[in-house]
């Protein structure tokens, strides 16, 4: 979704635990906020040049996260 026009991932409020996602790349996306807490297996989350991005929400423990690629956003 390299480059997408996506801003949320769920919309008017229906979220959904995504048990089996391991790798997210949402490289220059319009994405805002992402709750890690929804994906509990992701091993690499990569958000690089998402400029609107300025909400991260990192739960207490996440173990398997092990890359996370911020440059060029908020």
């Amino acid at each position: 979704m390299v480059g997408s026009n996506i801003f949320e991932l769920w919309e008017g409020g229906e979220r959904k635990v995504l048990n089996k996602i391991r790798f997210i790349d949402l490289r220059y996306s319009e994405l805002e906020t992402f709750d890690l807490s929804m994906t509990p297996n992701l091993e690499k989350l990569n958000l690089e040049g998402c400029f609107n991005f300025f909400k991260l929400h990192i739960p207490v423990e996440c173990p398997k996260l092990k890359f996370l690629n911020l440059i060029g956003s908020k």
